[in-house]
């Protein structure tokens, strides 16, 4: 494997481009503008839907004030956040970046990080994108939304002057911290398993290895348990915001990266799309096509 991949990447650099790139980066392929493309598209959907997507208001126009369960699921205090959002988006947002450019002090490939944080960048834009349209289509209530909204029994309308707080109380599920930290920090525990191969038949099996690996994971399941106990979101929110996040996280590293089974896991994926022709379907072999009746 290692020689073929060296042999594709010695014709690549003797290949002219318009973009006079293979000679310095053998490994850069014209798909890779696709991609860039896409993620500023996949951005820019996500900033629509946070600010123009309205927030449905069903589930509260549905239910009484007066039944006992409605009060206890709906009427939680309002304790200052253990965790900010600012403070735990922040980390999301540098710390995986940070390591996968500290990584290359030991990695020393420039491809490996520019995948690793396409990577990055990719599973951060689908899952911002679904959680974000998840929360406005759902409309769910967070647990402290009466305390909140000052609900007045007599007109049935929430009387709180603060309507940005108001409509945040309308977007309890999925749980934003949950799936963007684990999206984040699965991403990078994936990237440095794919590094330090704790699992692999051949590595030594490390527990320092496996700690360094689940410390981001063991961080965003903390600031997820602390959206419960704070009364910002139900069991359900954060769970289904973890396995969000951890799905956008398998498929973004996957995208760029060799499995995990792999015994080059650490290598990120060599392109060899040769046109645009290529970069939604990948050519079938002649001889494959004829078997499955193709051509």
């Amino acid at each position: 494997m290692d020689e073929e991949e060296d042999q594709i990447l010695e014709n690549y650099a003797h290949c002219p481009n318009a973009y006079g790139l293979r000679s310095r980066l053998p490994w850069w392929n014209i798909s890779y503008l696709a991609d860039y493309i896409t993620i500023v598209v996949l951005w820019i959907i996500v900033l629509i839907i946070v600010t123009s997507l309205p927030t449905h208001t069903a589930f509260q126009d549905t239910f009484s004030t007066n039944s006992e369960d409605v009060q206890s699921q709906f009427n939680k205090p309002a304790p200052p956040q253990t965790v900010s959002t600012e403070l735990a988006f922040t980390i999301y947002a540098i710390v995986p970046p940070f390591v996968l450019i500290l990584a290359q002090a030991w990695v020393q490939n420039l491809h490996d990080l520019h995948n690793g944080l396409l990577a990055f960048l990719t599973a951060g834009a689908f899952n911002e994108l679904i959680t974000e349209f998840s929360k406005r289509v759902f409309g769910l209530l967070r647990p402290l939304f009466l305390s909140v909204c000052e609900y007045d029994a007599a007109t049935g309308l929430c009387t709180t002057t603060n309507t940005s707080f108001l409509t945040d109380t309308r977007q309890s599920f999925p749980s934003g911290h949950a799936s963007n930290g684990f999206c984040a920090f699965g991403l990078l525990a994936l990237y440095l398993a794919g590094k330090m191969k704790p699992f692999h038949r051949d590595s030594n099996g490390l527990v320092i290895r496996l700690v360094i690996i689940a410390s981001g994971l063991v961080f965003a399941l903390y600031v997820s348990a602390t959206r419960v106990t704070d009364f910002r979101h139900f069991m359900r929110d954060v769970t289904t915001g973890a396995i969000l996040g951890l799905v956008c996280a398998y498929l973004g590293y996957n995208l760029f990266f060799k499995s995990l089974s792999e015994s080059d896991s650490h290598k990120p994926k060599l392109r060899t799309v040769t046109s645009f022709s290529h970069i939604l379907c990948d050519p079938f072999d002649t001889n494959e096509a004829k078997e499955m009746h193709i051509v």
